[in-house]
């Protein structure tokens, strides 16, 4: 089951987490916990842009799965770090290679922040 963060109308920054860990606990209950072998993770969704979670997101789903004793996996090995840490060096790059191709200066205007563009590198290079 995926669980994606939609904000309902008025929630403040921390609700929908809280909102969402319920609905874990909820269908933990529902199917029982000893059915449920681990609760897999995207920290950053990238399909239809990048979205982050809400505020406080993993720290309650986490709270539920360690309550049932469910196995938590985050399929990207600290990705914000990562991120922080080459997107500088990527961003040199789209910039040098913006002077000759409008394209990609289109694109470093389309996603302003590294994250995406990283994220699409670090997937190239473990292709690689």
């Amino acid at each position: 089951m995926s669980f994606v963060y939609f904000p309902s109308k008025g929630e403040t920054e921390e609700e929908p987490s809280t909102r969402l860990a319920k609905n874990l606990e909820d269908l933990i209950i529902k199917e029982g916990p000893e059915t449920i072998g681990d609760f897999i993770a995207k920290p950053v969704m990238g399909a239809g842009g990048v979205i982050p979670p809400p505020a406080t997101y993993f720290e309650k789903i986490q709270a539920v799965v360690k309550k049932y004793d469910i196995l938590f996996i985050a399929d990207e090995r600290n990705i914000p770090e990562h991120v922080a840490r080459v997107a500088p060096w990527f961003q040199d790059g789209l910039k040098a290679f913006a002077k000759i191709s409008p394209i990609i200066g289109e694109l470093i205007d389309i996603y302003g922040k590294p994250l995406k563009a990283t994220e699409e590198r670090v997937k190239e290079l473990k292709a690689q």
